[in-house]
């Protein structure tokens, strides 16, 4: 799975762009991410899919927590969470 499929699974999981906009909302303001007068708007999340065709990197982790892990913050960003291969010598 691609970061873009992973971003629109993760979508289709919270139940839409307007759900998990406002499950991120409620994490970043508990985690400190943004001030408590500041949102995620559907559009933001939006624009991931369809402009920047990715997650932004600062919620990622987020995204991965408003799904219960069902997609995770290396199949969102596998540029920011490369395999961790181990090496025998």
């Amino acid at each position: 799975m691609n970061k873009i499929d992973a971003l629109r699974l993760a979508i289709e999981l919270a139940g839409g762009q307007t759900a998990l906009a406002e499950k991120l909302t409620e994490l970043a303001r508990r985690s400190h991410l943004i001030p408590i007068e500041k949102s995620v708007s559907q559009q933001s999340v939006s624009h991931w899919i369809n402009r920047h065709k990715q997650s932004p990197s600062k919620f990622v982790g987020l995204i991965a927590a408003a799904v219960d892990n069902k997609v995770t913050a290396k199949q969102l960003r596998p540029d920011l969470y490369p395999s961790q291969e181990v090496v025998q010598s």
